[in-house]
């Protein structure tokens, strides 16, 4: 099962034409379909019951939840308002700036790699990027006669794995 949670104030684009007759198609009136099971529809309610908790305390504007199962969509719900202080209620088809959100979205696309098994955790991130084969690191030692701390290059113990990105303890200088 693959999540697609997003949660905030939509951007008033209007890109989503061909997304609001595909939701409105697939999904009327929020109805579950193709579930298998009251056992998971009973999750997804849940799921949307806190999600409007969270709108009525205050502390989200609005979702939309998007859940597909075996490349399906098989439950969507909009909760709270795109436009609070309006009174413009979220839709399925509402749009979201979403800022710095590269890490979030590639490190969902990298599990979901996992999950289809075309990667591993432990796999090497040189299998995939060359030039990170051979890796050096920085190492900082004691220099007394000087007063300072000096560094040195030194091989890596071992390679960085997909795992040390995803953890972000790959140590590659970035943000």
């Amino acid at each position: 099962m693959k999540f697609l949670l997003s949660a905030g104030e939509a951007s008033g684009d209007t890109y989503g034409a061909q997304l609001i007759d595909a939701l409105r198609r697939l999904v009327p009136g929020a109805a579950f379909f193709g579930m298998g099971g009251e056992n998971l529809r009973q999750k997804l309610d849940r799921i949307h019951d806190v999600l409007k908790q969270h709108v009525a305390d205050g502390k989200l504007p609005g979702t939309v939840v998007l859940v597909a199962r075996k490349g399906k969509l098989v439950y969507a719900n909009a909760a709270g308002f795109q436009d609070k202080d309006e009174g413009k209620p979220m839709a399925l088809d509402s749009l979201f700036r979403i800022y710095s959100m590269t890490k979030p979205l590639v490190s969902v696309a990298a599990m979901m790699l996992v999950e289809d098994g075309t990667i591993q955790l432990t796999d090497p991130v040189s299998k995939f990027f060359a030039a990170f084969k051979g890796q050096q690191v920085s190492v900082a030692k004691s220099d007394t006669a000087l007063a300072r701390m000096s560094y040195a290059l030194v091989a890596a113990d071992r390679e960085m794995t997909v795992q040390d990105i995803l953890r972000h303890t790959a140590e590659c200088g970035s943000s």
